[in-house]
């Protein structure tokens, strides 16, 4: 017996309140017939509904999948309109039928010629493309087009062609041939105060291409140059390609090559302008594919002025970080500071090489190995650009420092070649300093130095040389400043401040401890024998000054120096040579020299704008005092100096003499006979006539007691009330 459940009434329409009531009164009772629970009309329709939108979604899949296959040959025009409409610059395909676009994760195109139009200044200023394609291909997101279109940087997915030919163009103002889409408010000044170059606003990923032009006119940067490159696959060309190739491609080929003359590189470049006003000649090449995202393998080297670069390891990654081996050579850092934007004081010659790692605006520097003349050197730098002005810090060590290979930096020795000022004949330099490479960075550098070379035979080297550069607006500091001296040593800081336009000043404020006299003046050792003169020096040294250069600061220069000598000793006869004591001298000289103890010494220099004056300076022995006055003109670079000599004791035939030293330090007049010398002569040679004996009476001296005892006197009392 069949069960037939109830129909809908024929008034039945869709509704959750009717349906409910249908089914309370039985309706689909009887499931297991397969009768359906939902009026058949509406489902019907939806059916209807599914399998049409089923077949248009088919059918637009199959649809595009069939226009990528074929290229939307005929979507390339109205694709490159809207593109140039959402770049605001014209883009020209060539070719016809022959160009394919594709649209799946972004645009691809690829045409016989592809053209993307400079803006308008640049187009007046007769730039005519930005990019021109021959046999070429374009990929870039949609991500990237839609930054492009608001100002922000180019980049691009992928570039590849038979040539390619760019121009590259920034004004003063900030403006860009590279910049899409209207230009940000303020754009020019944010440009010229965080300048960087071209290829920090390009991104290509993956290039390849058999010859490239690359014409670059940056004056924010401050480069212009002719760039060719090619990136080609390992293993090169057809010698019948190769041969019709331009000198430049077949150039760069030969920059990197096996051993049985097969083309290795994968691409490379060569780079001829200027860069910051200086000569520019520079070549790279890589042995891996153009990868922004990978790290292969690039060889730089060149020359930017007069410094000779180099770079081998990783590329740089797209936002410019690099990680690899440098190496720089010139003939003074001032010529690498040039190059590369840093202000670096002026040297002797040099070559260094080490490590070097760049993110951002921070740039890590280790210095392996670094040969300044006769220095070496090495240490570990940071140089961070994002600070106003840019600022270096690290520790410079070295086993040797040379006075004379940094002397330049602060005016001393001309170098080799070099024109002489027509101020040359002086013998302090004036050289003037570079006052503003001083304002133009901030830098805390530690030293630590195991040999200081000050250049002077005559005197010893210093060792363990310690101390902090700070330089802070203009500022120089040499703060802590430490040195062992001939089992002594010097300890203090020097000033520079060059925070005025036109002149530097100077302070400077160093102790000398326990620094003994005969190891650190090497003109007073005689070998085998007791030198002329030792002792234990210490005192302090306490001036100032201001000027354009070395020699300016000195003629200006105020303060004291003040040292005294403990346990001195000095040459019997040399003492006696200088009070020209000659019979004492004779005795000496033929029973052999020693050593007389020195019971007082002291040296006090007043200096008052550029003048030395002797306050006092004395020296005092059993024997004899020795004393000098007068001045020693650091301005006018002059001696008017007279020393004395004070016998203690009984002499048969003296002169006694007074020493004048005067005139300039470069023909200084040493006079020793004086008119009153002269007068004892004339009067012992008169009386020699009479009776030979009788002329030994002018020359007798009974000693100058009283004159000695009160130069003892002024000596202890210097060292008594010596400064703090």
């Amino acid at each position: 017996m069949n069960v037939t459940a109830p129909r809908p009434p024929a008034d039945y329409a869709p509704g959750l309140g009717r349906w409910l009531r249908w089914r309370r009164a039985g309706g689909g009772a009887n499931r297991q017939q397969g009768q359906p629970n939902v009026p058949e009309g509406p489902r019907r329709r939806r059916r209807i509904w599914a399998v049409m939108g089923l077949i248009i979604v088919l059918g637009l899949v199959l649809g595009f999948a069939w226009g990528e296959q074929r290229g939307w040959p005929w979507l390339v025009r109205p694709v490159a309109q809207v593109v140039a409409h959402v770049i605001e610059r014209p883009v020209e395909v060539g070719g016809g039928s022959d160009a394919r676009l594709h649209l799946w994760g972004g645009v691809h195109l690829s045409a016989p010629q592809v053209r993307i139009g400079a803006p308008d200044w640049a187009v007046r200023d007769g730039t005519p493309w930005l990019l021109s394609l021959d046999d070429g291909e374009l990929a870039a997101g949609y991500g990237a087009l839609w930054r492009m279109a608001r100002g922000g940087k180019v980049e691009l997915e992928r570039l590849q062609a038979r040539r390619v030919d760019a121009w590259l163009i920034r004004l003063p103002d900030g403006r860009a041939s590279w910049q899409m889409g209207p230009p940000k408010p303020d754009e020019a000044q944010a440009v010229q105060q965080n300048a960087e170059p071209p290829w920090r606003s390009l991104t290509v990923h993956q290039m390849a291409m058999r010859q490239g032009l690359f014409i670059v006119d940056d004056q924010v940067f401050g480069l212009q140059a002719r760039v060719s490159a090619s990136v080609v696959p390992v293993g090169g060309v057809s010698g019948a390609q190769e041969a019709s190739e331009s000198n430049e491609l077949n150039e760069l080929k030969g920059l990197h090559r096996r051993a049985h003359g097969q083309p290795q590189w994968q691409w490379a470049a060569l780079a001829e302008g200027s860069h910051r006003g200086l000569p520019l000649h520079v070549r790279a090449r890589s042995t891996q594919p153009w990868n922004w995202a990978s790290h292969g393998e690039l060889t730089v080297e060149g020359l930017v002025g007069r410094a000779r670069i180099g770079y081998q390891g990783p590329a740089p990654e797209a936002d410019g970080a690099v990680a690899g081996r440098f190496s720089l050579a010139g003939p003074s850092l001032a010529a690498i500071g040039e190059a590369l934007g840093v202000t670096l004081p002026t040297t002797a010659p040099f070559r260094m090489s080490g490590a070097v790692r760049r993110q951002g605006e921070r740039t890590e520097v280790t210095v392996d190995q670094a040969r300044i003349g006769d220095s070496r050197l090495s240490g570990d730098f940071v140089h961070d650009r994002a600070t106003t002005p840019p600022t270096l810090t690290g520790v410079l060590r070295g086993s040797r420092l040379a006075l004379a290979d940094l002397g330049p930096a602060v005016g001393v020795p001309l170098q080799d070649g070099e024109p002489r000022a027509a101020s040359a004949e002086r013998v302090l330099p004036d050289r003037p300093f570079n006052l503003p490479s001083l304002r133009a960075m901030d830098a805390d550098v530690r030293i630590a130095i195991d040999l200081f070379d000050t250049g002077n035979e005559a005197l010893q080297d210093m060792r363990d040389l310690r101390g902090r550069i700070l330089l802070q607006g203009g500022l120089l500091r040499l703060e802590q400043l430490s040195t062992r001296l001939a089992k002594g040593s010097v300890q203090g800081r020097i000033e520079l401040d060059a925070r005025q336009p036109t002149q530097a000043l100077l302070a400077t404020d160093l102790n000398v401890d326990d620094v003994h006299l005969e190891q650190w003046a090497k003109v007073l050792q005689r070998p085998g024998r007791e030198p002329l003169a030792s002792g234990v020096l210490s005192g302090r040294v306490v001036v100032n000054g201001h000027g354009r250069s070395t020699a300016e600061l000195l003629g200006t220069l105020g303060g004291r120096f003040d040292l005294a000598l403990r346990q001195g000793r000095v040459s019997h006869l040399g003492v006696e040579l200088a009070g020209l004591d000659l019979m004492e001298g004779a005795v000496q000289f033929i029973k052999g020299d020693e050593s007389l103890p020195i019971t007082c010494a002291q040296v006090r220099l007043e200096a008052r704008n550029g003048v030395l004056h002797p306050a006092p300076l004395i020296v005092s022995t059993p024997d004899s005092t020795l004393w000098a006055d007068g001045q020693i003109s650091l301005k006018d670079e002059t001696l008017d100096l007279r020393t004395r000599v004070a016998p203690k004791d009984f002499t048969l035939v003296a002169l006694r003499t007074p020493v004048q030293l005067s005139g300039p330090w470069r023909n200084v007049d040493v006079k020793v006979m004086h008119p009153e010398t002269w007068m004892r002569i004339l009067g012992a040679a008169a009386l020699a006539a009479v009776n030979p004996l009788a002329g030994v009476l002018p020359l007798v001296d009974p000693g100058q007691r009283d004159e000695a005892r009160a130069a003892d006197q002024r000596c202890r009392q210097a060292m008594a009330n010596k400064p703090s």
